[in-house]
């Protein structure tokens, strides 16, 4: 029924972090992703509290489905993510999130278009509390980290090829590939641990 599938992850917001970027430029380049790479369906996941916020309004104007994978600690969460990652053919996102490594694992074409984010503290509380989390070595870090994950997946709207999977061992390692178990090690944890 969607046909051709382009599944787009703009950046969100947290319960104590509000975003803003420009929707409208963002749009233009879905619109312009769409044509080249004859999408025939765009597919935009949300995060609750952007929907709540009505950021949800101009991907709806411009003819797209919106999509929520609802809240992170719902247990259905990430086999609804599994299910739109599966049914994408090409996924666009405007910043690094945790997409990018289930993107990447389940071998699905990806770029980043890198956009100017804002962010604002909504509760200054839990915003001091995430910002504490790391200290300033770890921020720069993550910053670094961030900078050569977009690398990877630089969007180029001449230069890009929408069914070539990016092999980026940057994500592989960030996302601990090689430590993923196989049904059989992940039973024996479990019976350990009973």
């Amino acid at each position: 029924q969607l046909g051709k599938t382009l599944f787009v992850f703009p950046s969100h917001s947290t319960k104590s972090v509000s975003i803003q970027m420009d929707t409208l430029k963002f749009i233009e380049v879905i619109e312009n992703v769409k044509k080249k790479g004859g999408f025939q369906s765009v597919v935009v996941c949300l995060f609750y509290i952007d929907i709540q916020n009505g950021y949800d309004k101009q991907y709806i104007e411009s003819g797209y489905k919106v999509f929520c994978a609802g809240h992170r600690m719902d247990k259905l969460f990430l086999d609804r993510l599994k299910t739109i990652i599966t049914l994408s053919d090409f996924v666009l996102s405007n910043d690094v999130g945790t997409h990018i490594g289930y993107v990447h694992y389940m071998k699905k074409p990806q770029a980043i278009y890198p956009q100017a984010i804002k962010k604002y503290a909504k509760d200054k509380t839990a915003y001091t509390r995430e910002v504490n989390q790391r200290d300033e070595a770890a921020w720069f870090t993550f910053e670094e980290l961030k900078a050569s994950i977009i690398s990877d997946y630089i969007f180029s709207m001449d230069n890009m090829d929408y069914n070539n999977v990016n092999e980026s061992k940057l994500t592989e390692y960030v996302w601990g590939f090689d430590h993923i178990k196989n049904e059989r090690e992940m039973q024996a944890r479990i019976d350990d641990n009973l």
